[in-house]
């Protein structure tokens, strides 16, 4: 190997990795550092491809220098094309990219909220007098009536629809849990205190609801009520907490960047997750309105309302955190062959 080879090879074994990641999980898997990275090596390898021209170099170092610089050079270029594709990109690689990035604080909020619902379902197991203690008395009455009637559980919502109309009631219930979604979310500006307390409010309300049905012997039933639409609708509820939680966080620990830079970059992240939130809340508001007060055939038992709500869940949340495998996937391309 020369010493021009050998001099500068580092250079060009970083670019092609960094070309090599791009590839594979697109420009915004990289860092602020590695974008500006980027452009500095994109603008050595060229200055040593001209070099290399101007010299005769070996003919396999110059093809090589040539693939790799314009490999880079497509990477850095192409920006503008691919906004005809954004609305693809965003919900099919940039939204589940995002989700996969934050997934610790969509653990936590998750964590949070089951946890205080399984503790306010423990208390009122043990004293009903709590569900009224915690503010949720009146789901005592509204299970008494329900456990009264002993008819399946999507008699729970029959009347309901009823009188909104299949449509009226979707609706309804989209922007009412998308409007409480975003209060999780912008109450995270709060130090992420506001965001903590409507995520406790919200396992309260879960365990209150399963305790007093399990008080009267029909929590199966009542998980039947919740589970068509619910595992999916409080997955979107959970996301919305961990979206607050991040700007909370950015603003409580900015390490080493400003608390304005913070925010901004949590805020992006917060932004995708949001705009993957939406359409999961969409889905839950269409199956509460229109399934979830149907009681006919199979869609009558528990047993089949829980297996149904656990499906649909697991097929939105394989898409919020792995649509860009599923979708986008590209084919690998060869790698550069090196002359050395």
């Amino acid at each position: 190997m020369d010493s021009f080879t050998e001099s500068r090879r580092h250079v060009w074994e970083r670019l092609t990795e960094i070309v090599g990641r791009i590839e594979s999980a697109g420009l915004r898997a990289l860092s602020r550092e590695e974008l500006d990275e980027l452009g500095r090596l994109y603008r050595q390898a060229s200055s040593h491809l001209a070099q290399a021209r101007t010299e005769r170099r070996d003919p396999r170092l110059i093809e090589y220098l040539n693939q790799l610089v314009g490999k880079a050079h497509a990477h850095i270029y192409r920006r503008g094309r691919e906004r005809a594709l954004r609305p693809v990109r965003l919900f099919f690689q940039e939204v589940p990219r995002a989700f996969r990035r934050r997934a610790p604080f969509l653990l936590i909020s998750t964590l949070l909220s089951v946890g205080v619902a399984a503790g306010a379902y423990r208390l009122v197991r043990t004293n009903e007098e709590w569900a009224g203690q915690l503010g949720f008395g009146g789901l005592s009455d509204v299970m008494d009536e329900f456990a009264a009637q002993k008819g399946p559980p999507g008699r729970y919502f029959a009347d309901t629809q009823e009188m909104m109309g299949a449509a009226g009631m979707s609706t309804f219930l989209w922007t009412h849990n998308l409007t409480i979604g975003l209060m999780a979310f912008t109450a995270g500006i709060m130090l992420g205190a506001g965001t903590i307390y409507l995520l406790v409010s919200n396992g309260i309300m879960l365990g209150v609801f399963l305790g007093v049905a399990a008080n009267r012997g029909c929590e199966l039933a009542a998980w039947g009520v919740i589970a068509p639409h619910g595992v999916t609708e409080l997955s979107a509820i959970f996301a919305c907490g961990g979206a607050g939680l991040m700007i909370g966080y950015a603003l409580v620990d900015p390490k080493d960047l400003t608390r304005r830079d913070a925010l901004v970059i949590a805020a992006r992240d917060a932004g995708l997750l949001m705009l993957g939130i939406a359409p999961m809340f969409l889905v839950a508001g269409f199956i509460e309105g229109t399934l979830s007060p149907l009681s006919v055939s199979i869609w009558g038992p528990a047993v089949a309302r829980i297996a149904f709500g656990a499906g649909v869940a697991a097929v939105v949340l394989t898409w919020a955190f792995f649509g860009d495998f599923l979708f986008l996937r590209k084919r690998a391309e060869p790698p550069v062959a090196t002359p050395w």
